[in-house]
């Protein structure tokens, strides 16, 4: 069973390391597997724009743990090392990327069940900027009938913008002016009777919110200070 929300999860520049050249070594015990991998810190500036393999492969690595204790049971940690990756050339400052996963699929009931939960941590500019995320999904299929239902609070940074709806490009660490906390609930149904052959139409229920702010030019300018105080302002703590 594959994940079963259409919707991307806001988490996914924590829990996973995208768009690169990658070379990878695994090796397998049992039910214990490791895998490290080398690969190249920058993301794309834009869609189909080629990993920068030239001065760059390389400069990045990657591991994870992974366990399968029981059947349909597996347990994952990673842990990654990311230099540059919001400029391209590779002057900007690293992540240090931590996440760690439960994930069951089985049979309950004579049902098909699948259930996932998520933690990630990246922390940026040598623990300036710290982004954490929980996020948990499960689907439940009853014939041809399948009910799906995800939750996830992830906090993301506000970046510099030239309009409501685009961040500058490409991304400096400095044009980061606070941190939003998303809550999202996703919620899907996909009926039988709309699947024919390689086209399929998947009804999606989607409720989302970010705290505090939503990114506007006023909250982000109430304090001339560093972003890591606003989060404290705006928290309370």
């Amino acid at each position: 069973m594959t994940r079963p929300p259409l919707r991307y999860p806001v988490n996914h520049h924590l829990a996973q390391v995208l768009e690169r050249a990658v070379a990878i070594a695994a090796v397998r015990h049992g039910g214990v597997s490791g895998e490290i991998g080398l690969f190249n810190g920058d993301e794309p500036e834009r869609p189909g724009q080629w990993p920068r393999v030239g001065g760059r492969f390389g400069d990045s690595w990657a591991a994870r743990l992974t366990a399968e204790p029981a059947a349909g049971l597996e347990l994952q940690g990673s842990h990654a090392q990311v230099h540059s990756p919001e400029h391209r050339p590779g002057a900007g400052t690293d992540q240090k990327k931590w996440s760690f996963s439960a994930r069951w699929e089985g049979v309950l009931d004579r049902r098909r069940t699948y259930g996932l939960v998520e933690w990630a941590r990246t922390s940026e500019a040598e623990g300036f900027f710290v982004f954490s995320s929980l996020l948990a999904e499960g689907a439940w299929s009853a014939g041809r009938h399948r009910l799906y239902y995800r939750f996830e609070r992830t906090e993301r940074p506000e970046e510099q913008r030239i309009s409501d709806f685009r961040s500058l490009r490409p991304h400096l660490e400095n044009s980061i002016l606070g941190v939003t906390r998303w809550t999202i609930h996703t919620l899907g149904y996909w009926p039988p009777g709309l699947a024919r052959g390689p086209v399929a139409v998947q009804p999606l229920v989607g409720r989302w919110s970010r705290f505090p702010g939503a990114g506007s030019d006023r909250w982000a300018g109430e304090c001339s200070r560093c972003a890591r105080c606003m989060v404290r302002r705006v928290s309370g703590a």
